[in-house]
C-alpha cells in the first residue's frame, strides 16, 4: 500500500533493486507507483505496486510486501557496511539449454504455459489478497498441483526452504517461479530417472559423496557433464538442516529443482493453442462469468460512486476509524469513500468505469443469449407446425432449440457427468445442423416451398448456415484473443518483465 513505501520513493526515484534472475542488486529507476489496482503488461497489479525499469532494459513489478526485501533509494553514500540492504537468497542461475539434456529440455518447456498463468494461480490461492501466500494457502497450492493429495510433512517442509527466500514465513509471486517449476519437475519427473535415483547407491548415514552425486546427475542429464558448482548446490538444498546429513527425500527434491532450472524459451504456437483452446472452454462455465459480470458490474458501481471495496460483514461500525472515510451499514455493497476517487469529476469516474461496464454486459449477454435463442427456436417451430412441407423443418427447429436449452443449462451443473452430458448433446447439435441444411435444401422442398410456407424455409435456411458460421467464428475470436494474450504474457516472461 502507499503507507508501505520506503523512503524516496517515486516516480523518477534512482533505486537498488534486488534481481533474482542475477542474484544481485542492480541500478534501476521507478516509473510507476499504482495508486489502484490495475493491469499493466497483462497483469493484474495490487493498489501501491511499483513498476521499476532497470539498467539493462528488462522491467520488474515490486509487489507492496515486497518493497521492503528488494527496492532500496540509490543512495550509497550514506549506508555503511551495517546498513547497506541484505541480499536475500537468491534463486540459482539456470543451466545453458546448450549444457542440458534434452528430457531437461522437454520437462522445462512443458512448464511454459504453467508459468504464464503462474499470476492467475497466485490470486486464486492468495484468499486474503495480501500479495503473498499464507501457510495454509501454499500447502493448498502444492496439494492441487499433486491431484488432490496433501503433500508430505518433508515436502512441505522442503519446499518452504526451497521458496521462502526472505525467511518471512510467506511466499510471494517472485519466490513462487523458481519453487512450482521444482514440484512441477518433482511430481512429473520421468520413470527412467527415477529408476536412476533408486539405483543411486546412496549411504543411509546421511554422508554423500560428491562424485557419486555428479555422477548421477550426469547420467539424469543425457550424459552431459554437470558442472561441479551445480552438483555442490544440490547438496547444499539437499541439506535441510544444515547438519551435513542428507536424506533420501531431500536429495530428490533437491535435484527436482536442479532438473526443472532450465534456460527458458519462447513457447511453441502448439503449446499456446492447447492453453488457449482450455480457457475458451472454461469460459462455457456460465456461473463463473455470470459472477465476473457481477463483480466487473460493481466494481464499475463504485467507481461511479467513489466507492471502494465490498461489505461481507454487517457490524455497523467503521473498522478503522480513519478520518475522511465513510463506511456503509449495508452489506453487499460498496462500503467504503475514497476521497481520491470522490473528488474526482463525475465524467472522469464514469470515464474510468466504461471498460469495465462495457465487460459486464458483455458477459451477460454471453449467458443469455443461448437461453433467447433456444427458446426463439422452440416459438418458432411451434408457430410453423402448421403445414404439410415433405421435410419436417418445424420439428428439427424445436428439436434443435430445445437441445441448445439443455446445453446451456447443464453448464450451471457442478457434476462432472454434466461435461459428458454437454459433449453429448453437442454432437447431436452439430448432427442436426447437417441435416438441416440437407433437409431445407432437399429439391422436395425446393418444389414445395407454399407447402411449407416460406418464412418456414428462409428461417431454416439462416439458422443452418448462421449456427456453424457464427460458432466457429466466435470460437476463433476467442482463440484469437487468448493466443495474443498468451504470446504478450510469454514475450514478458523470455525478457525478464519479472514480478516480485
Amino acid at each position: 500500500m502507499p503507507g508501505q513505501r520506503g523512503p524516496n520513493l517515486s516516480p523518477g526515484s534512482a533505486v537498488l533493486v534486488f534481481s533474482s534472475s542475477v542474484g544481485s542488486w542492480v541500478n534501476g529507476s521507478i516509473v510507476e507507483i499504482f495508486e489502484e489496482e490495475c493491469v499493466a503488461d497483462g497483469y493484474t497489479m495490487p493498489a501501491g505496486c511499483i513498476k521499476v525499469a532497470l539498467e539493462n532494459g528488462s522491467v520488474k513489478y515490486v509487489m507492496p510486501n515486497e518493497v521492503a526485501n528488494v527496492l532500496r533509494p540509490r543512495d550509497s553514500s550514506d549506508m555503511t557496511d551495517n546498513t547497506r540492504p541484505q541480499r536475500p537468497q537468491a534463486n540459482p542461475q539456470p543451466t545453458g539449454r546448450a549444457d542440458a539434456g534434452a528430457a531437461r529440455l522437454e520437462a522445462r518447456d512443458r512448464w511454459n504455459t504453467y508459468e504464464i498463468r503462474l499470476q492467475d494461480i497466485f490470486m486464486e490461492y492468495d484468499r486474503d489478497r495480501s500479495g503473498a501466500l499464507e501457510v495454509e494457502e501454499f500447502r493448498a497450492l502444492l496439494r492441487d498441483f499433486n491431484q488432490g493429495r496433501d503433500p508430505t510433512e518433508e515436502e512441505y517442509s522442503f519446499m518452504m526452504k526451497l521458496s521462502d527466500k526472505d525467511r518471512d514465513g510467506r511466499i510471494s509471486l517472485g519466490e513462487l517461479h523458481y519453487a512450482l517449476r521444482a514440484w512441477h519437475s518433482y511430481r512429473h519427473m520421468d520413470d527412467s530417472l527415477l529408476r536412476l535415483f533408486a539405483e543411486f547407491d546412496f549411504d543411509e548415514s546421511g554422508h554423500l559423496s560428491v562424485n557419486e552425486l555428479e555422477q548421477l546427475l550426469t547420467a539424469m542429464n543425457g550424459g552431459k557433464p554437470v558442472p561441479r558448482d551445480e552438483v555442490i548446490r544440490v547438496m547444499h538444498q539437499a541439506d535441510m538442516l544444515g547438519d551435513r546429513q542428507i536424506h533420501r527425500a531431500e536429495l530428490l527434491g533437491a535435484i527436482s529443482a536442479w532438473y526443472g532450472n532450465v534456460d527458458r524459451k519462447d513457447t511453441d504456437l502448439p503449446s499456446l493453442l492447447r492453453e488457449a483452446l482450455a480457457r475458451s472452454i472454461q469460459e462455457a462455465d456460465y456461473a463463473g462469468v455470470m459472477d465476473q459480470g457481477r463483480s466487473a458490474f460493481g466494481h464499475a458501481t463504485s467507481m461511479v460512486k467513489g466507492l471502494v471495496g465490498y461489505s461481507q460483514v454487517d457490524d455497523g461500525a467503521n473498522p478503522s476509524g480513519a478520518p475522511g472515510t465513510t463506511w456503509s451499514s449495508q452489506p453487499g455493497i460498496p462500503l467504503m469513500s475514497d476521497p481520491g476517487v470522490s473528488q474526482q469529476p463525475m465524467g472522469q469516474r464514469v470515464i474510468k468505469a466504461l471498460p469495465l461496464a462495457l465487460s459486464s454486459c458483455s458477459k451477460f449477454c454471453y449467458v443469455g443469449f443461448p437461453f433467447i435463442f433456444g427458446w426463439m427456436l422452440v416459438f418458432a417451430g411451434w408457430e410453423y407446425r402448421d403445414n404439410v412441407c415433405p421435410r419436417n423443418l418445424d420439428g428439427i427447429l424445436m428439436w434443435f432449440g430445445f437441445l441448445v436449452l439443455v446445453f446451456s443449462g447443464l453448464a450451471y451443473v457442478t457434476d462432472p457427468n454434466a461435461v459428458v452430458g454437454r459433449i453429448a448433446i453437442l454432437v447431436i447439435l452439430v448432427v442436426l445442423d447437417v441435416v438441416g441444411v440437407l433437409w431445407t435444401s432437399d429439391p422436395a422442398v425446393e418444389r414445395n416451398k407454399g407447402a411449407c410456407g416460406l418464412s418456414l424455409v428462409w428461417f431454416s435456411y439462416f439458422v443452418w448456415i448462421a449456427v456453424p458460421i457464427c460458432s466457429l467464428g466466435y470460437l476463433g475470436f476467442l482463440l484469437a484473443t487468448h493466443v495474443r494474450k498468451l504470446q504478450r504474457k510469454d514475450d514478458h516472461l523470455q525478457n525478464e518483465v519479472i514480478v516480485f
